[in-house]
């Protein structure tokens, strides 16, 4: 007896005295902390957030013993489904996740739910700005997983390559897109963005050659009573005349026509 461990002792006591809760609460709760799980839990520095909210010593002491044995079930896939939902940040199902996937991190079966999507959907590149340690802003709804709402958000004229290049211009905005459908709506935009100023160009080409045969006009109609005056047809006085008559139509023409 005297070389068996405090746990291994609590679990033969549980073994002859089934119906003592308080002797089984004990060895519940010391399984868990004592575990390989846990005391992942406990140490990763990007896993602190599940850890202080759920499974710190002082939390979950205070349980009963059926939630105990909820919890000694779902440490022990607590660390590998907290490494794939921090890897979907940047691969994978990372866009997909709402609030209605964030799991009871207590329950088992919520969470090998979550597990299993985040494992059949782990495949393509995101653009993210969300840190290792940020990974419940993954169930937030205030995160963009819409690369359109992202790139409609986007200043004009700037190249975007990277999740680095787009959190720049926005510094304030969390977001996780799919990196192959910002770059093919960037293309298309760009394209877009393109044509647009490539027919404003054309119509002020357009609106200019209509100015200069307005105003190639107007000379041509300017010099015709000059013209009829050196010839001899037209006296100095109807000159002035008709001068001011052509003047004040061609200002009307540049108004109007």
């Amino acid at each position: 007896m005297n070389g068996m461990k405090p746990i291994e002792l609590l679990s033969l006591i549980s073994i002859c005295l089934p119906e003592d809760l308080e002797i089984k609460h004990h060895m519940l709760f010391n399984q868990i902390i004592g575990s390989h799980e846990y005391t992942l839990l406990r140490e990763r520095k990007a896993w602190r957030s599940i850890y202080e909210r759920y499974y710190a010593r002082s939390i979950i002491a205070g349980y009963d013993t059926p939630r105990l044995e909820m919890i000694q079930k779902a440490v022990k896939i607590l660390p590998d489904l907290l490494s794939e939902l921090i890897y979907s940040i940047g691969y994978g199902c990372g866009p997909k996740l709402t609030p209605a996937d964030k799991p009871d991190f207590y329950d088992l079966p919520q969470l090998e739910a979550l597990k299993g999507k985040i494992e059949g959907d782990s495949k393509g590149k995101n653009f993210s700005n969300i840190s290792a340690s940020e990974f419940l802003l993954l169930f937030e709804d205030n995160v963009i997983k819409s690369a359109e709402d992202v790139l409609m958000m986007l200043p004009a004229g700037a190249e975007y390559k990277s999740a680095d290049d787009i959190s720049k211009a926005l510094p304030n905005i969390k977001f996780c897109i799919r990196s192959d459908d910002f770059f093919i709506l960037k293309s298309k935009f760009d394209e877009s963005l393109f044509l647009h100023e490539k027919d404003i160009g054309k119509q002020k080409v357009i609106k200019l050659g209509r100015w200069l045969m307005k105003i190639a006009l107007i000379l041509i109609l300017l010099a015709v009573p000059l013209v009829l005056n050196m010839l001899g047809f037209l006296s100095s006085e109807l000159l002035g005349i008709s001068t001011g008559v052509v003047g004040v139509a061609s200002l009307v023409y540049l108004i109007l026509g």
